[in-house]
């Protein structure tokens, strides 16, 4: 047996705080079968074969869905009294420091992605492609809008559903610096086993104490890739 797949991308658009977009594609798994038909006459002479071939092509989907698409991180601002230079928040604990929130907010809050096709998949974050370029363009309102340089976004995932993630899954990753943005693995194979097939996504943000005050939002693009194999 004889088993192929073509790799196609399928890109999950989710704006952090905002809305969500969903492209959904599909992908084409042949399969081809040799079944041999030979009878051998224990009592005949001269006694003939002969083959057959049965093709199948099985189609096979790749889809990532999406729930809890909004973290909303509410108001607040950078507290004077502490000596960092900057605040954080860890939307995976709902935990904050030199931060004082304005607003109602547990600061719990995370992207679940569900692998909703019938593929192994490859997942990816990124900063969306009109989105910041970098963590101060995001959070000082420009590229080197701050004159600190301690502006960052940091990216974590988890199994929301046990066994959903088979390999390395990213420990608070870098995904904006001050001056750079990058793609991170989310799931090396997320599974499309009805029962292991999710994975959470959250974020730990380090707001500079000079960052720009007014509402801030940003684009990341969620990608899913078949994994071959």
């Amino acid at each position: 047996m004889k088993k192929q797949k073509d790799i196609s991308n399928k890109t999950i658009m989710a704006l952090l705080a905002v809305t969500l977009g969903i492209t959904l594609l599909g992908t084409t798994l042949s399969i081809v079968k040799l079944n041999s038909l030979r009878d051998t006459y224990l009592f005949l002479t001269g006694a003939a074969t002969t083959t057959a071939t049965t093709q199948l092509t099985i189609s096979g989907t790749t889809g990532i869905t999406m729930h809890n698409s909004t973290i909303n991180l509410g108001s607040g601002y950078y507290n004077t009294s502490c000596t960092t230079g900057f605040a954080w928040i860890n939307t995976s604990a709902g935990q904050y420091n030199c931060w004082i929130n304005s607003t109602p907010s547990s600061f719990i809050g995370h992207h679940t992605i569900n692998n909703s096709g019938t593929t192994v998949i490859n997942v990816t974050a990124a900063s969306g492609a009109s989105s910041k370029r970098d963590a101060e363009h995001f959070l000082c309102g420009s590229i080197d809008g701050c004159a600190s340089t301690v502006a960052a976004i940091n990216v974590t995932a988890f199994n929301n559903l046990a066994g959903s993630c088979t390999g390395t899954l990213p420990n608070f990753a870098v995904i904006l610096s001050n001056s750079s943005n990058f793609t991170v693995t989310l799931c090396p194979e997320l599974s499309s086993a009805i029962a292991s097939n999710s994975i959470n996504v959250s974020y730990y943000i380090q707001i500079p104490s000079d960052a720009g005050t007014g509402a801030k939002s940003w684009t990341v693009t969620y990608e899913a890739t078949d994994v071959v194999g």
